[in-house]
């Protein structure tokens, strides 16, 4: 007598566990290609160190801070204009790309601080030894990831990041908008 009812259990749990899997799978983000367009905009940059010796009564020793940008869909980068001798510039330096087919877009953000001759690399990344910010957007999740995995924050959000160094150290200010059609 315990058997058949045991069968009877065993079965209505089946077809409720099978009934209730759309339900889940309906409440996930949804996947597939994603359309439109994603714009970077690099807000702006303040040195955490020196970058430049300074000069008494000047604000020579302040860095002269501009970005390169590059992004997977695109060959080469965009370059900002540069903001001289400032601690703290403002850049608005915008980037735009196409969503590819993988809902994926890689953006490398470079800071650099000029000098006569060779330019300094300024550090702003998180991650010890690299200097470059590499961020990917997921379409799919609407969110702004580092290559490790760690999430910055989501689409429209303003996300500040900053290097982990001792010299050459500074944050960098962005976000990323979704341009749809």
């Amino acid at each position: 007598m315990k058997y058949p009812l045991a069968q009877i259990g065993l079965v209505s749990l089946t077809c409720l566990s099978s009934f209730m899997m759309p339900l889940t799978a309906s409440a996930q983000t949804p996947t597939g290609k994603q359309t439109g367009t994603v714009t970077l905009t690099v807000l702006k940059a303040k040195a955490l160190s020196k970058f430049d010796r300074s000069i008494p009564f000047s604000k020579k020793g302040r860095p002269d801070f501009y970005v390169l940008t590059k992004v997977n869909t695109q060959r080469g980068h965009t370059v900002s204009l540069k903001r001289n001798n400032q601690n703290n510039p403002t850049f608005n330096h915008k980037l735009t790309s196409r969503i590819p087919e993988n809902n994926l877009v890689e953006y490398t953000i470079r800071l650099k601080e000029s000098d006569a001759g060779r330019d300094d690399t300024a550090d702003i990344n998180p991650v010890r030894r690299r200097n470059n910010l590499e961020v990917i957007y997921d379409a799919n999740a609407r969110a702004v990831f580092m290559p490790n995995g760690r999430r910055l924050g989501r689409l429209g959000e303003t996300i500040t990041v900053q290097g982990d160094s001792k010299s050459r150290r500074a944050s960098i200010t962005f976000k990323l908008e979704l341009n749809t059609r």
